[in-house]
């Protein structure tokens, strides 16, 4: 990890610990962090957009509030981590693994979760909508009262995902991207009951 970036982190850790008193609150954009790992590291309030973070290690880490819009976690290692309230707007997890995942109403509007694992993941009152969870895995993840808008569900895993009875919806597309097919409130509500109980 680059020297700058690692000075920005103790300062960051300064700064939750003080409270804001000392040190400096974590700011990176467009930078390439590729592999490094922030794991255990307290980025609570981190604002982090349009970073490559690509096969980072963030394993229990805690990103509460963090801003992550726009990033890209391609086949990053998120297990154990928090991300209660963060913003992960238009950010890729695909084929990130963010097993046990805390996402207590966080937000991922347009984001991407293609072929990632989430199984066991805190996701109640998450908003997803317009979200890819193409073939993502959510076994036994926690969906009570979040938004799944307008989002494809092609290919997921939901068996034994609870809360699914108070998943808000619209609509959301049950097809593949050659043939998508969309299905409204109550067929789709149908069909998420039958997808948890497979």
């Amino acid at each position: 990890m680059k020297e700058e970036i690692s000075q920005k982190l103790e300062l960051h850790k300064n700064w939750v610990d003080t409270q804001g008193e000392q040190g400096e609150q974590l700011y990176i954009t467009e930078e390439d962090l590729h592999e490094c790992d922030f794991s255990h590291m307290n980025l609570v309030d981190a604002i982090l957009p349009e970073v490559n973070f690509s096969y980072a290690q963030f394993v229990d880490t805690d990103m509460t509030y963090s801003n992550l819009a726009s990033s890209n976690f391609y086949m990053a290692n998120l297990t154990g981590a928090q991300l209660t309230k963060a913003g992960a707007d238009y950010a890729s997890f695909e084929r990130a693994v963010l097993v046990n995942l805390k996402a207590f109403r966080a937000t991922f509007i347009s984001a991407n979760f293609k072929s990632a694992n989430l199984m066991g993941a805190n996701l109640s009152r998450a908003l997803f909508s317009g979200t890819n969870l193409e073939c993502a895995n959510l076994e036994n993840a926690d969906l009570t009262s979040a938004s799944l808008k307008q989002c494809n569900l092609y290919g997921i895993n939901l068996k034994g995902a609870k809360g699914i009875d108070t998943v808000k919806l619209d609509w959301i597309n049950i097809g593949p991207e050659y043939a998508p097919r969309k299905i409204g409130d109550d067929e789709a509500k149908e069909w998420l009951v039958a997808a948890v109980n497979q």
